[in-house]
């Protein structure tokens, strides 16, 4: 059903990247969520003759861009890269957090954990990317070079990507009527207009909408709806890690924290500690967010009971972001 290009630009020193190994994988995943959807939304699709063209040119990250003219899926190797080590981060991260939870800490801190250093060195790597490229280092996590958190991170990756996909399909099936704008927004002395800011938003919207709904299907089994949730909030933390600065604004599309809100009142797990789990992954990957920002997040006297919940803990979280947000209007 979907096909892909691949565009090979020959370098001096050609950058490696492990990702390549992954592609396979992922246009699985696709075409088998894909033969879940409506027989009408299967056709939509097909008749759309989309491709994926990979562009596998070493330059600083590029998120995946809809061509409406062409049918096409603009995906980077850079920014695949940093996805899949943002999914190594994360299992890591909570593999270690629910080893601290155990203790009785005010406040864990994970630097002392085994294996802290190289998920350190591979989320910092991979957020490097937004500015130079580089090689992947050999001691960070790699796709190629398995360890104890390779496999599930490559399985949410998987999720994560297959979700950012279907986005960009959303706009190339439902917003073909948008193309003059798109191209007149190519033009810098173009400013766009109220309406034109309203028919953007409303896409990215319905594209978030369109790829939540074609990723998690009609899956039954409780597990691979984790999976598929975790990837679909992965996609949206993603966001946040590029940011240099605590500013979520999104301009023309919505703010980074209203679309992970927006997953998050859609997600539907039954089993408490599969939701708990989900509620973990939000909580530290905003916490993390704070930290890479160099924004304080600590409540002054905190101890273990100033939140009894997750649901109080992302309150506090989004609430800091709410009031950054208002601060700066």
């Amino acid at each position: 059903m979907l096909r892909s290009i691949y565009n090979f630009n020959a370098m001096a020193d050609k950058w490696y990247n492990p990702i390549e190994q992954l592609k396979s994988g992922v246009h699985s995943v696709m075409n088998y969520l894909s033969s879940a959807l409506s027989s009408e939304l299967q056709h939509e699709i097909t008749n759309a003759n989309i491709q994926f063209v990979y562009d596998d040119e070493p330059l600083p990250i590029n998120t995946p861009k809809a061509d409406l003219e062409g049918h096409r899926i603009l995906l980077q190797d850079t920014y695949l890269a940093f996805l899949w080590c943002c999914s190594y981060m994360t299992v890591a991260f909570n593999t270690m957090y629910y080893e601290k939870a155990m203790k009785d800490d005010s406040i864990a801190e994970l630097k002392d954990v085994p294996g802290f250093g190289k998920v350190q060195l591979t989320l910092n790597w991979a957020r490097s990317l937004k500015h130079k490229i580089s090689h992947w280092p050999p001691d960070a996590g790699r796709p190629d070079v398995p360890d104890i958190w390779t496999e599930p991170a490559t399985n949410l990756y998987q999720a994560c990507v297959s979700y950012l996909l279907f986005h960009e399909i959303c706009h190339v099936i439902r917003h073909q009527h948008l193309l003059d704008l798109v191209t007149r927004r190519l033009n810098p002395y173009y400013e766009l207009t109220e309406h034109d800011r309203k028919q953007l938003y409303d896409a990215e919207v319905e594209a978030d909408q369109f790829g939540l709904d074609c990723l998690m299907g009609n899956s039954a089994k409780e597990e691979v709806i984790m999976v598929k949730c975790l990837g679909a909030v992965l996609a949206q933390l993603s966001n946040f890690y590029l940011l240099d600065t605590p500013d979520t604004r999104g301009g023309t599309h919505p703010d980074f924290d209203v679309r992970l809100r927006s997953i998050l009142e859609k997600v539907d797990l039954k089993t408490e500690a599969n939701q708990i789990q989900l509620d973990a992954h939000v909580s530290n990957g905003l916490q993390l967010f704070f930290k890479l920002t160099d924004k304080d997040f600590i409540p002054e006297g905190y101890s273990r009971e100033t939140f009894k919940n997750f649901e109080a803990l992302h309150s506090y979280l989004f609430g800091m972001i709410d009031q950054m947000k208002n601060a700066s209007r």
